[in-house]
């Protein structure tokens, strides 16, 4: 059964909503009344997203969690199948294949960078985040595909962006799509 229920509802066990919003319903909810996908069939075959971001500061920490479920429901993902890196700025400092080695362990099938450090980091570029996204970048040896995105911190302190986040998730769409 499929259902999505408010984020910060809990039901007792057994009972889900019999309701499904739109992937436009979704796009309308992020950062206003916040939704979570809870139960969906899986796809076949099953794809992996691992989504990479650095910490929010503690002021946007929950809201910003809030907006990447709303983002995750948006492209209508299996939340069984997505998989949240986060990696601290310290770390951002340090020797690349320690995070290298964390991303192996998720074997994602497609990734989804929030944020400009981290993708100038994961890719090696000192591009703008504007430059960056937009592009299936290849990652990696085994060429996974990535994709780069605004933070969700950023989305709720420049709202305007919001539909460029969305363009990019429909470009994310699009890449596992022509990948299986």
């Amino acid at each position: 059964m499929t259902g999505i229920i408010p984020y910060s509802e809990t039901l007792p066990a057994g009972i889900i909503p019999d309701m499904k919003l739109t992937k436009q319903q979704c796009l309308e909810q992020m950062g206003i009344g916040i939704w979570r996908l809870k139960y969906s069939p899986p796809a076949a075959p099953t794809q992996r997203l691992l989504i990479i971001s650095t910490e929010s500061s503690p002021s946007f920490a929950d809201s910003a969690q809030k907006l990447l479920d709303s983002m995750v429901a948006t492209i209508e993902f299996n939340p069984l199948d997505v998989d949240i890196l986060t990696i601290s700025d310290k770390k951002l400092a340090g020797p690349k294949s320690a995070i290298l080695q964390q991303i192996a362990k998720f074997n994602p099938s497609i990734m989804l960078i929030t944020g400009l450090k981290i993708s100038q980091f994961l890719l090696k570029s000192v591009n703008s985040l504007n430059d960056l996204r937009q592009t299936i970048h290849l990652f990696g040896n085994h060429k996974i595909p990535l994709i780069v995105t605004f933070h969700p911190a950023d989305l709720l302190t420049t709202p305007k962006d919001k539909q460029k986040a969305f363009l990019d998730l429909c470009l994310l769409t699009r890449a596992l799509a022509t990948k299986s």
